[in-house]
C-alpha cells in the first residue's frame, strides 16, 4: 500500500480473502462496532460458518480440509482475538491502575 492510501485496498483484501480462498461466493451483513472491526468480522464469520456447515452436513474429512485452508492462510479467520477489556478493580480507576497518592 502506498503512504497516501487510506486502507481501502487492505479492507477489500480482508473482506474478499476468505471468500476467494475457500471458493465460496457469499455476502454477510454486519452491524455495530467500528469500520475495521466489521471488515475483520465478515471473513471470520464466513469461514466459521463454512466449517460449521461441513461439520454438520458433510463428512469430517471434508471439514478438516476446509478448516486447514484458512488456518494456513490467516489463523484469525477461525480463531478470534481473545483480548477483552479488564473489569474495574476496587483499588483504582481502571483494571490495573491504582489511585494516585500524594504524600
Amino acid at each position: 500500500m502506498s503512504p497516501g492510501d487510506d486502507g481501502a485496498a487492505h479492507a477489500v483484501v480482508q473482506v474478499t480473502g476468505a471468500i476467494l480462498l475457500l471458493g465460496k461466493e457469499q455476502f454477510a451483513g454486519i452491524k455495530g462496532s467500528g469500520y475495521m472491526a466489521q471488515i475483520y468480522a465478515i471473513p471470520q464469520s464466513i469461514s466459521k460458518s463454512l466449517v460449521a456447515y461441513y461439520q454438520r452436513y458433510v463428512d469430517e474429512a471434508s471439514k478438516k480440509e476446509i478448516k486447514d485452508i484458512p488456518i494456513q492462510y490467516d489463523q484469525p479467520l477461525l480463531v478470534g482475538d481473545p483480548c477483552r477489556c479488564g473489569s474495574r478493580k476496587f483499588k483504582g480507576p481502571g483494571a490495573h491502575a491504582p489511585y494516585q497518592k500524594s504524600y
